[in-house]
């Protein structure tokens, strides 16, 4: 029987303020968002074009946080 690897999770905030998105999804900010464990791009952005990104590569069952600067 083939095994099913365990979820991980990603909390993401933005600082000083806007929305984000996992793999081009929007997510909620500041709540844990479970994803299948490997590669995600996670991204944020203000209106009026102001944006960051990273990949990131998460591990089973792994809880990551990730804090999105967005230049000012």
């Amino acid at each position: 029987m083939p095994t099913v690897a365990a979820p991980a999770s990603v909390t993401v905030t933005v600082q000083p303020w806007g929305s984000a998105t996992l793999d081009g999804r929007s997510i909620p900010t500041g709540r844990s968002v479970r994803v299948p464990a490997g590669a995600h791009t996670v991204a944020a952005s203000q209106p009026g074009g102001r944006s960051t990104s990273r990949r990131i590569n998460l591990a089973p069952g792994e809880s990551a946080r990730v804090r999105l600067e967005i230049p000012r």
